[in-house]
């Protein structure tokens, strides 16, 4: 079954990990551990919002009206790979974030 969600998932992480490197290598990888963890709560946040967004618009008249047989279950389908992401992610970010402040100057 192909799942929208875990698809998106991967494609936002890997998008901004694309332009995370690049970044690293002009800076030198100087603040990494900060960079990252900006990187991971930004994708955490996006997919939350998309979560959001999706499951507000499922709820409006207008789209069960155009989509009577959609369950939400099939937009929401790779729940058990988008949920374990998105808590490493959170998780990874946070603490990534918490040790960079102890390698300020």
């Amino acid at each position: 079954m192909n799942t929208v969600h875990g698809d998106l998932e991967v494609l936002y992480l890997s998008l901004f990990l694309a332009t995370l490197l690049p970044g690293l290598w002009l800076r030198q990888y100087e603040h990494w551990r900060r960079d990252l963890a900006i990187l991971l709560l930004t994708t955490v946040g996006v997919e939350s919002l998309q979560v959001l967004t999706l499951t507000a618009a499922y709820y409006t008249k207008e789209v069960r009206e155009m989509v009577p047989n959609f369950r939400l279950g099939l937009l929401y389908g790779g729940w058990r790979f988008g949920l374990p992401v998105i808590s490493i992610a959170l998780i990874t970010g946070v603490l990534l974030y918490k040790s960079s402040q102890r390698y300020r100057p």
